[in-house]
């Protein structure tokens, strides 16, 4: 959907950077037609459960599939299940005796979990996980790999390590799960950790494998992880060492002010794969990692630093958010009252029904998740904001927010490299605006993105959002803390025996309607409604529209959307381009023309 705001005071104009205007008016820009939203990624949260639209039909099903379908959806305990299935025996229906009869558990699956430096390392192996894929029409699969830690329990250390991955010609396939390491802390050796699946890597890269009687090409996409966990893997210093960004060979200065190691400047010279492999970075390097191992695999390139959850929405977003409420950028601090009425503006805000979570105040900043950060910055933070900042501050904001937009989707790929100039100018601000010493890690990574944009695709593309879901997903499976792999894998594998992922394929457009409310599904993702959040879309000569109804039938090709066209719109803001540039506009929703549009759903942005 088209980012379409209504700004509700005027917003500044200024003079645009030379260089950035001459980028803005290059030609060759033009908007890609009915594509996904790329945001959805991490503007989607999993634990909401308002908006499912591939829920699985149960009509059809046999006893026994509804109840192991209703025991793995809703993750109920073998107690609960027992007492169904006893139910159902009481009234001569015939089911399994046990819980673990129905989910076919496997009582010996223990033998398969072995003891590395540090704990129990359980490998299920790429292969396996593939094979259960869906049947696909595509002969190369590229897979995103992704590990992490996951604390188990607030009063215990223990904690899962999992291997993970995703395909990236399948996205509507869930992340599968290769492997888990569980201890107290984290994998003592990285060679024992990793190693396993650096050989079938290169056993797959090399072979392919048969799925569903067809010979699929395998290749290795990327490794997406955070800060500490990247720096595990590649056995190399942390971000708070010296010599320790994965990209670059700058070093960092040690602030005592601020006691923290900061990373000023925007032109070290790149680090490379051969010299990494050459082990010619001393000042860099801790340990040797299987990695290097990888067929390939380019060790600086396809292990991206500029992840979207972890680097700018839970990162540099976030933490001016908080600088600027608590003043700890050095600048006056917004007051109680300054406070009160942003969050009072976050609470007017109608985000529409495809982004779940809501903005809590902003006094709870510091307790956002990822999808609410990301919001406020690309919806909220520069309207809400615009009066709560020294205009300096403002326009140095408005570089983060720009920027990150335009690599967050492919429809702006003409303008990706305007985007990297925004952020290196955003880095080269950051001192004068607040001070050398606040430009940490997380900042300095932002002038690397743009070229990780470049080769991966937009910023969801090679997020670790969708892995970030399944680490929660994994935790909720455990139902005690006593053998706590033991039971991630048998939940994992009962659902590998009963795929409850399986979803009805939905079609697009569709048309429902309950009472007075008409819901029109356009595509996935993007529904109209004649609802307050719901109800307002951008037509491809970009007048915008409220929408009332929708006549015709889906399947006979006359489709009209009705609605109400906004008499006056103006640009959103102008700096640093002018905010046509995303589609954000400005005006008054009760600024109405009184006639209908009809539209074909052809002519909707």
């Amino acid at each position: 959907p088209s980012s379409i705001s209504f700004v509700p005071s005027e917003t500044r104009t200024s003079e645009v950077n030379s260089d950035i205007q001459e980028e803005i008016s290059a030609p060759g820009f033009s908007h890609a037609e009915n594509e996904e939203s790329t945001l959805r990624d991490y503007l989607f949260d999993d634990d909401d459960d308002d908006f499912v639209e591939d829920a699985r039909p149960i009509e059809g099903m046999s006893i026994t599939d509804g109840i192991r379908y209703w025991a793995l959806s809703t993750n109920a305990t073998y107690r609960s299940i027992n007492m169904i299935l006893k139910l159902f025996q009481q009234a001569r229906v015939k089911v399994p005796s046990t819980a673990k009869t129905l989910l076919k558990t496997d009582r010996h699956r223990s033998s398969q979990i072995v003891e590395i430096g540090g704990g129990q390392f359980w490998y299920r192996g790429i292969k396996r996980c593939l094979n259960n894929t869906e049947k696909t029409l595509s002969t190369q699969l590229s897979l995103t790999i992704s590990i992490d830690g996951l604390p188990l329990h607030t009063n215990s250390s223990m904690q899962f390590w999992p291997i993970m991955f995703s395909i990236y010609e399948l996205p509507q396939a869930p992340v599968m799960t290769a492997a888990i390491f569980c201890g107290p802390k984290k994998p003592e050796s990285v060679e024992e950790y990793l190693r396993p699946m650096v050989n079938e890597m290169n056993d797959l890269m090399q072979r392919g494998i048969i799925v569903h009687g067809r010979h699929v090409a395998i290749r290795l996409r990327a490794i997406v992880a955070d800060t500490p966990a990247r720096a595990f893997i590649k056995g190399v210093k942390g971000h708070t060492g010296y010599e320790s960004c994965l990209k670059c060979t700058v070093v960092g200065k040690y602030s005592q002010a601020g006691r923290t190691m900061t990373f000023p400047g925007t032109n070290a010279p790149k680090r490379t794969d051969k010299s990494f492999r050459d082990n010619t970075y001393p000042g860099h390097h801790k340990t040797e990692t299987p990695l290097v191992d990888l067929q390939f695999f380019n060790i600086i390139n396809d292990i991206p630093t500029g992840d979207r959850l972890h680097c700018i929405d839970q990162g540099v977003g976030k933490h001016l958010v908080l600088g600027f409420r608590d003043g700890t950028l050095g600048k006056q601090r917004w007051t109680t009252k300054q406070c009160l009425q942003i969050s009072e503006d976050l609470a007017k805000i109608k985000l529409p029904s495809e982004i779940h979570r809501k903005i809590r105040p902003v006094s709870q900043a510091h307790f956002w998740k990822g999808s609410e950060s990301a919001s406020f910055l690309h919806y909220a933070g520069f309207v809400v904001m615009e009066s709560h900042l020294p205009d300096r501050e403002y326009r140095h904001y408005m570089l983060l927010f720009c920027a990150v937009t335009l690599l967050s989707s492919s429809v702006y790929k003409e303008k990706w490299r305007l985007a990297g100039q925004l952020l290196n100018k955003f880095i080269e601000d950051f001192a004068s605006v607040y001070g050398e010493r606040y430009i940490s890690s997380n900042v300095h990574i932002l002038q690397h993105l743009f070229e990780e944009v470049e080769r991966f695709g937009p910023l969801s593309s090679f997020s670790t959002y969708p892995f970030e879901n399944q680490l929660q997903h994994l935790k909720k499976l455990l139902r005690s803390g006593w053998k706590e792999l033991e039971q991630a894998i048998n939940r994992l594998l009962e659902y590998e025996e009963y795929y409850v992922g399986k979803a009805h394929m939905a079609s697009y457009p569709s048309i429902s309607k309950r009472g007075n409310i008409v819901t029109f599904n356009l595509r996935k993702d993007f529904m109209l409604q004649n609802s307050e959040k719901n109800c307002w879309y951008m037509s491809k000569d970009t007048c915008i529209y409220q929408f009332q109804t929708v006549n015709g039938q889906p399947d006979d090709g006359n489709l009209r959307i009705c609605g109400r066209k906004l008499k006056d719109k103006s640009l959103a803001f102008h700096y640093p381009y002018d905010s046509s540039i995303i589609n954000a506009f400005k005006g008054s929703a009760n600024n109405l023309e009184m006639s209908f549009v009809y539209i074909c759903p052809g002519q909707v942005k």
